[in-house]
């Protein structure tokens, strides 16, 4: 998804909370969208990198998202920290193995407690252990230390 197409994503965001719904009368109106600069969205020379699907922690201090940024073998899933919500966002770090060893990971996603990264990958079948050739689809999950498992079947 290009910058352009976030843009979109975000206004069709901000004018569906002209509809009336629960949540937003408990929280009001969206704000205006904010670019969170250069250290998130890398400007690149050949303009070919994105910066796509992020998720962020329930603190706020962590933003995980999807890259073909360099650093990157396609796809795959970055984080950067912060020390407070009023504090700038760090360098983004590329996650690696065990989370990036697929053709390509993307859609970081954490469970409530952010004890589990959640992600898809499109991933040659022989860096997960198998000789199946070429599963796209996947939905993937690891932990602290770094445990992968698998969650769903390849379609």
């Amino acid at each position: 998804m290009k910058a352009s197409s976030l843009v979109a994503a975000t206004a069709l965001a901000i004018a569906a909370s002209a509809v009336p719904s629960p949540a937003r009368d408990k929280f009001g109106p969206w704000g205006e969208p904010m670019n969170l600069g250069r250290t998130i969205n890398s400007a690149c020379a050949n303009q070919t990198c994105e910066t796509e699907r992020p998720a962020i922690s329930r603190d706020n201090l962590s933003l995980y998202f999807d890259s073909n940024r360099p650093g990157s073998v396609h796809h795959d899933i970055w984080v950067s920290h912060r020390a407070s919500v009023n504090d700038p966002w760090e360098i983004p770090k590329n996650l690696g193995p065990p989370v990036n060893i697929a053709v390509e990971e993307f859609s970081p996603n954490l469970s409530p407690n952010g004890h589990w990264l959640f992600f898809g990958v499109i991933a040659q079948a022989a860096a997960r252990g198998s000789t199946s050739g070429l599963r796209t689809g996947e939905t993937e999950m690891t932990t602290s230390p770094g445990r992968r498992r698998s969650t769903s079947a390849a379609h």
